[in-house]
């Protein structure tokens, strides 16, 4: 049971920031223009809250799956580089 268990790996794909989020919404024929750019907006405030909210839990993540017994707050961690590519 507990060799086919993917939970940490999803948690590290969901905390991934190297590679550039993308804001993809299609504007459907019956939306007006005004509609669109709503919808574009509630979007983009979903994708703010997720990638601001990320460094927290990559930092509970890696402060609680480090290897050492007793993870010091004064002790250096690595820290992954931060796509933040917008075109």
């Amino acid at each position: 049971m507990f060799s086919t268990d993917r939970r940490l790996e999803e948690v590290c794909r969901l905390l991934n920031s190297s590679s550039p989020i993308l804001i993809e919404t299609e504007q459907r024929a019956e939306m007006s223009d005004h509609e669109y750019v709503e919808e574009q907006e509630k979007h983009l405030l979903q994708l703010v809250q997720i990638t601001f909210a990320a460094p927290i839990g990559r930092t509970a993540l890696t402060l609680r799956t480090d290897d050492s017994p007793y993870t010091s707050l004064t002790s250096t961690i690595h820290i992954p580089k931060y796509c933040s590519l917008v075109n």
